[in-house]
């Protein structure tokens, strides 16, 4: 659940009765299940195969694994707290795979603004639109939906030359909800969103 690399305060936050685990990953390392990969600044492994990670990965129930993401997400939050920003996309990860919906929002957000801070586009592409699905899982108060809106403007503009229906579908939602807000400044910009959409697939009338 942690990753295939992992540092073992970590593991020792989620493993029940973990006083001691140097003597278990010792024996995993004399078995070549894992490796150790940094010793300093902490005491850090990797699964040697990933195929052997997935494999335990998938043997555990959802409800164990959702468990076990939250406490992950948990701890990397405290135990990198000073410097969380480089820890943006696991968070986004372990609670996206846990029952922390609002944390798992948060975080695909942030990794999304990361990411186009450093023009990975497709990247923040990814975690905007992980975060929007999220929001589309559930019945929307008045916060996810200014918050929806907020994630499909910055999703159209990682988009400029990857523009789909399902933009167009997503602003559109967001055009309603800023409508009901009487926000006349995201009206705008939703708009000016939509009508670039459909100029770039071809769309001429409807831009």
């Amino acid at each position: 659940v942690i990753g295939r690399e992992f540092a073992q305060r970590i593991l020792e936050r989620v493993t029940p009765n973990s006083k001691d685990l140097s003597k278990p990953l010792e024996e995993l390392k004399a078995l070549e299940v894992i490796q150790q990969i940094r010793v300093l600044p902490e005491a850090e492994y990797i699964f040697k195969h990933v195929l052997t990670q997935v494999v335990v990965y998938e043997s555990l129930l959802l409800k164990k694994r959702k468990y076990l993401h939250g406490l992950v997400g948990q701890a990397i939050e405290e135990f990198y707290k000073d410097r969380l920003e480089e820890q943006y996309e696991a968070l986004a990860h372990h609670f996206s795979n846990s029952t922390y919906f609002d944390k798992a929002v948060q975080f695909l957000e942030l990794a999304g603004n990361k990411a186009a801070k450093y023009f990975s586009l497709g990247e923040a592409r990814r975690h905007y639109r992980a975060a929007i699905e999220l929001l589309d899982s559930k019945k929307k108060s008045s916060e996810d939906k200014d918050l929806y809106i907020n994630l499909s403007l910055k999703w159209a503009e990682v988009s400029h030359y990857v523009a789909s229906e399902d933009h167009i579908e997503i602003l559109e939602s967001s055009l309603k909800y800023a409508r009901g807000f009487r926000d006349e400044t995201r009206l705008a910009r939703i708009t000016y969103w939509i009508g670039r959409m459909q100029y770039s697939l071809g769309n001429m009338l409807e831009s």
